[in-house]
């Protein structure tokens, strides 16, 4: 055996895969003590915002039907707050690896850059998608005794269905903000200034835009990336959930491409 072939064979033995770096993340997102302890907040702070709800709520009526999509909003109260979280450990994961230097180290281990964007987009994706659906479907234990102590539901079975529905698209568009954070991370680098430019970009800009006095610009705020994710949960949404995912897709999209390109141009 030439030692071109013998080096060859250890280098294919030896190549990174895209699996192997989604596992490298994951296990980096693991030993993210912050990131671990912010995200897993979203379970308690879940339970918390539906058991104050459920003391006292007057949507509550006699008719089984009528109180599904109440179900529905008791069980989404606390999203806008997991929202927030995804973003920040979001940023964390990549901005916090500029800050230290690590991503030097990271590029070394996965010379091929997009991959690297990819497998932080998974392992993110992932992370942010288990905890969501965790935390809404938990919340289910308190909401639905709470709504049969005062009125009827309907079937056991449409009731479960209605719970899973809204716990995977309340996961889905949480973890679709948190990509769009990853990407804004991704190009600004500083964890702070990503952190303010996500709030502000994700969080704070549809607000204003909706009450902005002109009404083509409050027509806009009904197609920024947190009304899409909202979509996705959402008992009355603003938008089809159809539109909603097409929106956020083309949000990632556009912001994986904008963060591919500095990734591949700029210096780590």
């Amino acid at each position: 055996m030439t030692p071109r072939r013998s080096t060859h064979q250890a280098a294919h033995r030896h190549r990174v895969t895209v699996l192997n770096a989604i596992c490298s993340e994951l296990h980096k997102m693991a030993t993210l003590r912050a990131g671990v302890i912010t995200l897993l907040a979203f379970i308690p702070v879940s339970l918390l915002f539906v058991g104050m709800d459920a003391v006292g709520n007057s949507f509550i009526t006699q008719d089984a039907a009528a109180n599904l999509p109440v179900l529905t909003t008791m069980l989404t109260l606390a999203v806008p707050v997991g929202q927030l979280l995804a973003i920040i450990v979001s940023v964390l994961s990549i901005s916090g690896e500029y800050s230290t230097g690590q991503i030097g180290s990271t590029l070394v281990a996965v010379p091929r850059r997009v991959r690297v964007l990819v497998a932080k987009g998974v392992s993110v994706a992932v992370c942010v998608w288990v905890v969501g659906f965790v935390g809404v479907l938990a919340s289910s234990a308190i909401a639905v005794p709470a709504i049969i102590a005062v009125g009827p539901l309907p079937p056991a079975g449409q009731v479960m269905s209605s719970i899973l529905m809204t716990a995977a698209g309340a996961a889905t568009g949480m973890a679709f903000i948190a990509l769009i954070a990853l990407c804004i991370g991704g190009v600004l680098r500083s964890v702070a200034f990503s952190i303010s430019a996500a709030f502000g970009l994700i969080l704070v800009l549809p607000g204003l835009m909706s009450l902005a006095p002109i009404a083509f610009v409050r027509d806009l705020a009904n197609y920024t990336p947190t009304t899409a994710a909202d979509a996705l949960s959402s008992a009355v949404p603003r938008i089809a959930p159809e539109l909603g995912l097409a929106v956020l897709l083309g949000t990632v999209a556009v912001g994986g491409v904008v963060w591919a390109a500095a990734l591949v141009r700029r210096d780590a």
